[in-house]
């Protein structure tokens, strides 16, 4: 059993005590998302996605729809399930790192700086061969989210350093995708 202890969380084993850096640790994809308010859903008749399903698409079909929906203006946020978690907790003053892999692209760049405005430290990889993971959320007047997601760079991890040190140091490993 975990419990919070200065700067590090106390996990007691029969008589011996092991300190751990951090509370939680998180390695999952890296998904930058982009929202966008759509009026109706012909629009998504346009673009031969199914409403409230997740479409897979690479990264020219998503910038071909994204460009296409620009002008209804687009929201932004770093995203991930394990991110999220992560960030959150961070947020909430536990002492938590994030591992996952971005593009080295303006998505990539904002993606990072999100991490550390919340995450106590952070492993992200920088892929220069793949564009950063991205969900574009069409959202319809009655708040059903239609997505296109091109996982990207999020899915080309060869290696876990030096996140591998992170989990060591963890009281909880949070993994999704």
């Amino acid at each position: 059993m975990a419990q919070p202890k200065g700067f590090g969380y106390l996990t007691f084993h029969t008589r011996e005590v092991i300190v751990s850096q951090f509370a939680a640790v998180g390695l999952g994809n890296a998904i930058m998302d982009a929202l966008v308010r759509i009026p109706d859903s012909s629009m998504l008749d346009r673009f031969g996605v199914t409403k409230g399903q997740m479409t897979p698409v690479d990264h020219e079909r998503w910038m071909e729809v994204h460009d296409a929906v620009a002008s209804a203006g687009v929201e932004t946020a770093s995203g991930g399930s394990c991110a999220n978690t992560i960030l959150s907790m961070g947020l909430m003053g536990a002492a938590v790192s994030y591992a996952g892999r971005v593009g080295s692209d303006d998505l990539g760049r904002i993606y990072r700086e999100s991490l550390s405005a919340g995450c106590n430290h952070e492993a992200v990889q920088v892929s220069t061969t793949h564009a950063t993971g991205k969900c574009l959320s069409l959202i319809t007047d009655d708040a059903d989210r239609t997505m296109l997601t091109d996982l990207g760079a999020s899915v080309t991890m060869s290696d876990l350093a030096p996140f591998d040190e992170h989990i060591r140091e963890a009281e909880i490993l949070h993994v999704t995708g």
